[in-house]
């Protein structure tokens, strides 16, 4: 059974990207301590599962794992508006 990878969509001063990672160290215990930090200020987390050829938003179960419930602070509801927006777009696109 392998491990499940976890990506990280940051909110950047200027933009949003996914933070890079590596296969070894990538774990939730690493990402949980990231955000904490303030190293990382999440706007999405994927849990990718690949034998189960799965992706799950786990992205409120960690952040109230973090306990801060705040994560979007640094975002507009513009901001998650477009996001919204772009991601129903892609959804669309896929089928």
């Amino acid at each position: 059974m392998t491990k499940p990878i976890y990506l990280v969509e940051h909110q950047g001063i200027r933009a949003r990207f996914f933070v890079e990672t590596d296969r070894d160290s990538n774990s939730l215990q690493r990402i949980l301590g990231m955000i904490r930090s303030g190293e990382l200020k999440p706007v999405k987390i994927l849990e990718v599962d690949e034998e189960m050829n799965r992706v799950d938003d786990i992205t409120e179960e960690v952040m109230a794992k973090v306990g801060d419930g705040d994560h979007r602070t640094s975002l507009t509801g513009e901001d998650l508006r477009a996001w919204q927006h772009d991601r129903a777009r892609a959804l669309a696109m896929a089928d």
